[in-house]
């Protein structure tokens, strides 16, 4: 049994990994496509005959040709090893992104209906945090308020040219109280955790979590709605709840409810939508991990994400195309919205 700061994760399957089919997950035929832009060909191969998914952060080799270097940050993505017939697929250390790409794999492999061996390494606690140690986080000023997330649609909120660091984490000012954090990497879940805590260990005193999540309610078209609360609630029943700064801000865009912490998104079938959505608005596989570390580390935390695709209505627009011009156009009206928020905090 694993247990990640009071979580208890034997909850998730076989503490290994699930898999989803166009029948009976939410994205339906969307799926195929959601993974094919994850997941390096290679792995399927003829000449494979294992795959391994393991926490272990190698940029040396094996980089994938699907990263999007059109980005500043959150643009990494595991590296490929190939050894005779086995690939290993090298996560950035965290129990969550292990699970999400073995699930993502096994899932895959159904589509395609290849038979594969799957083995899977979690990460110790000690992994992950040593991991984050190894980066550049600590060279962040000191600040009152960090803002995590999609931080380059909000470059427009400082007077600062260029990202400042050396490293994974790169920076700029906003005030002399309030700073935005970008990450070059991704921090899928429970790792998201680890640095609010890291963060904390800094002294900063507020995380702010900027984002995209998806919801369970019909009536939230993606795109066209933003996300907020105050309560999140994880797979083993356990739930946090914390004072949400952005409660009471005055935007018909944005929307308050109940949000549920998913290790992956391949969880998200149509049984667990109808199960959850009477009382669960909304989901994502990091908000849940950071309201706990920073209400564990003695900090303040709220966040506001972009609704980008509907769990329980199809609508044309969802994970597989979010990079169509007018989506980022409904996104960029949006994100005026949210750093008008962030400015008033």
């Amino acid at each position: 049994m694993f247990d990640y700061h009071g979580i208890d994760y034997s909850s998730i399957v076989d503490l290994g990994y699930t898999m989803a089919t166009f029948e009976n997950h939410s994205m339906g035929q969307s799926l195929e496509r959601y993974i094919e832009m994850k997941l390096q060909d290679i792995i399927f191969s003829d000449s494979i005959s294992e795959i391994r998914v393991v926490g272990n952060y190698d940029r040396t080799k094996g980089i994938s040709v699907k990263e999007k270097n059109d980005k500043t940050f959150n643009y990494k993505r595991p590296t490929v090893f190939v050894n005779g017939d086995v690939a290993t697929i090298n996560c950035y250390p965290g129990m969550d992104y292990v699970y999400h790409y073995a699930s993502l794999v096994k899932t895959y492999l159904a589509i395609l209906g290849i038979k594969k061996k799957i083995t899977v390494q979690f990460p110790t606690v000690q992994q992950i945090e040593n991991q984050l140690m190894r980066s550049n986080i600590n060279e962040i000023p000191k600040c009152k308020t960090v803002i995590l997330g999609y931080v380059q649609g909000f470059e427009y909120l400082s007077n600062t040219e260029n990202w400042l660091g050396t490293g994974d984490f790169l920076w700029k000012q906003i005030t002399d109280d309030k700073i935005l954090v970008g990450c070059k990497h991704s921090y899928w879940g429970d790792i998201a955790g680890y640095i609010v805590a890291a963060l904390a260990r800094k002294g900063v005193k507020r995380v702010i979590y900027v984002g995209k999540l998806g919801t369970l309610n019909k009536n939230y078209a993606p795109n066209e709605t933003i996300a907020t609360g105050n309560k999140s609630i994880f797979i083993d029943g356990s739930f946090v709840e914390w004072n949400n700064v952005f409660e009471d801000f005055n935007s018909d865009a944005i929307k308050n409810g109940i949000h549920y912490t998913l290790p992956s998104i391949i969880q998200e079938t149509k049984e667990w939508v109808l199960q959850n959505r009477e009382e669960i608005a909304f989901v994502d596989p990091e908000i849940g991990h950071m309201a706990k570390s920073a209400m564990q580390n003695g900090i303040d935390y709220s966040y506001l994400h972009i609704i980008s695709d509907n769990l329980s209505k199809k609508f044309s627009e969802d994970l597989s195309n979010e990079r169509k011009e007018d989506v980022l156009i409904k996104r960029k009206k949006l994100i005026k919205t949210i750093g008008n928020c962030l400015m008033d905090i």
